[in-house]
């Protein structure tokens, strides 16, 4: 491979990009120095065919512009979206220092219930804020679940890829990610998801459901050979009982019971709201804490919140590679306020 032509270019007179770190089925993540501030920051840089659409553009800018108001320190924090001069749209966001929750799981397996537990807790707090303003993530998985060290806690979550969530649901794009085809990662869609329908905050719990077993597990709930074959099974199969998985027989029965609920078939089935999820999951362990700040209660419309997510991984190199975090077939669609301390 190549030295990437955009190593050591400038971007509109303010971000010089220093590094690759990350790249995804529509736009790669670089390292970058932003002058005005002389810091660091995660770059990305949306695809070029994005770039060259004039609805996508608009739309991913302001698509962005609204992620960058969420505030909650469980999201990552946004500083900056724009348009340079040769078309180039990026969104500059702070760099994170850590690894993913997927990253986690690949090295270790199934990990510890109180571990799964805070992490996921901290996952809604994230959410919560971004249901009550309307937006759906849509591509809620181990590697969009960034782990850091701060203030002086381990297991710290930044939620990423809030922003891109509408971008292409304007029918005159498909053809930007595949002919007749939208992306989404298979592994973690709900069933309304994978059949083409509105999506919602339920649409988020399913996939955390999804995230939050694989953690306790070391495994998916389903798999297969081809990302049609996940999907299907996402719709029509029960999945298997954590208890029954070697490696999670140790988790209790109350947080096997919520995972279910999170990954029931229907919406009306899940949880009401990211809150109603952190009082479900810190009733079924205890795991020796709880939030001390009041949390924003979420809400839910009469109308589903309904877009096409663009789904791009940050900060995980190669996950494109995988025929199963390719686009969609056109039948089978997808798509940050305080610091919450914790008593102890």
């Amino acid at each position: 491979m190549g030295k990437d032509p955009l190593i050591g270019k400038t971007i509109d007179d303010a971000y010089t990009i220093l590094q690759r770190i990350g790249v995804g089925g529509m736009a790669r993540v670089y390292t970058a120095l932003q002058h005005s501030m002389d810091r660091k920051v995660a770059l990305k840089i949306v695809d070029p065919a994005v770039s060259a659409e004039s609805v996508a553009r608009s739309r991913f800018t302001r698509e962005a512009t609204t992620a960058g108001k969420l505030r909650h320190s469980n999201t990552i924090t946004l500083y900056d979206v724009g348009c340079a001069s040769d078309g180039t749209v990026y969104i500059a966001m702070e760099l994170l220092h850590g690894r993913t929750l997927g990253d986690e799981i690949e090295v270790f397996g199934a990990l510890p219930v109180s571990r799964v537990v805070k992490i996921g807790v901290q996952v809604c707090l994230s959410l919560a804020e971004a249901h009550a303003a309307g937006m759906v993530h849509r591509d809620l998985k181990p590697d969009n679940v960034f782990l850091t060290t701060e203030h002086g806690r381990e297991d710290y979550v930044r939620v990423l890829d809030f922003g891109i969530v509408k971008v292409l649901d304007d029918p005159k794009l498909v053809h930007l990610t595949a002919t007749g085809s939208t992306p989404g990662t298979p592994y973690y869609m709900s069933p309304e998801a994978g059949s083409g329908e509105a999506v919602s905050a339920q649409s988020d719990f399913y996939s955390l459901g999804v995230l939050l077993f694989e953690a306790l597990s070391g495994e998916r709930p389903f798999d297969a050979g081809s990302a049609v074959q996940v999907v299907i099974k996402h719709l029509t199969m029960p999945p298997p009982k954590l208890t029954s998985l070697v490696r999670s027989r140790n988790v209790p029965v109350k947080l096997e019971a919520v995972i279910e609920r999170l990954m029931a078939k229907a919406p009306k089935d899940r949880y009401e709201t990211a809150d109603d999820v952190i009082d479900a999951l810190l009733g079924a362990v205890k795991v020796g804490y709880r939030p001390k700040r009041r949390r924003a209660r979420s809400t839910k419309s009469d109308a589903a919140l309904s877009s096409t997510a663009e789904g791009v991984p940050v900060f995980t190199v190669g996950d494109d590679e995988s025929t199963l975090n390719q686009p969609m077939p056109s039948f089978i669609t997808q798509t940050f306020e305080t610091i919450p301390d914790f008593e102890e």
